[in-house]
């Protein structure tokens, strides 16, 4: 994922769309990549745009997050605002977020 990262960065882009960067990889390797994405962000000044179906990972590495279900947005906000929107809840977080919430 690193080489593809490099290689679309090559272009001097000013936009990265990355899609499920963290699939396939372990928590700490998820927190990794997060760091570096973050960092690539604000040192070239980027846009990126990061597709994930790893919601509760993608929540935690973030600033804006818009929700898309059955091709429709759902919620548009911060992490804090989207975990409490009820479509969202419904449509993805459900038992998950409830769990998460009841250990922290």
């Amino acid at each position: 994922r690193l080489l593809e990262i490099g290689m679309a960065l090559a272009t001097r882009p000013r936009m990265l769309l990355l899609d499920e960067v963290a699939a396939g990889l372990t928590e700490n390797e998820v927190e990794e990549m997060a760091r570096l994405i973050r960092r690539l962000r604000d040192e070239l000044d980027l846009t990126v745009v990061w597709i994930e179906h790893a919601v509760t990972t993608l929540l935690r590495h973030v600033e804006r997050v818009i929700v898309l279900h059955q091709g429709q947005k759902i919620a548009d906000g911060t992490p804090a605002e989207v975990v409490r929107n009820a479509e969202v809840i419904e449509a993805y977080l459900g038992d998950e977020m409830n769990e998460e919430e009841a250990t922290a």
